[in-house]
């Protein structure tokens, strides 16, 4: 039973620190990609700029004044928004980050005026 209760103990403190850590901008705050970048995983953003070029089937670079990021937009993400390099967007997503770099794993694409 003590074991047991070790256990769940370890489980929950586990799951609290991971709660810490997965931040989320609050409201309408739109942040840079340099602030995007240096911020922790699983971190929620909303940044605006141009997506400027596509890598391959789901990736793509997106930048802003203050730097390039690469996205992940998933098929159904887009629903029907068409870009082109010129065009403002918003985008909101999760920071992914592993010893390959950061990206952007992207949930939402609007179009701005």
């Amino acid at each position: 039973m003590r074991v047991f209760l070790g256990l769940a103990m370890t489980a929950l403190a586990a799951l609290s620190a991971h709660a810490a850590l997965a931040q989320f901008i609050e409201g309408d705050q739109v942040i840079t990609v340099e602030a995007a970048r240096d911020m922790p995983d699983e971190t929620v953003v909303r940044l605006q700029g141009r997506i400027t070029s596509r890598v391959d089937d789901e990736e793509y670079l997106f930048r802003d004044a203050t730097g390039e990021v690469q996205l992940w937009v998933a098929p159904d993400v887009w629903r029907g928004v068409e870009v082109s390099s010129q065009d403002q967007v918003e985008i909101i997503g999760d920071v992914d980050r592993d010893l390959l770099g950061t990206e952007i794993n992207v949930t939402s694409v609007r179009q701005l005026d």
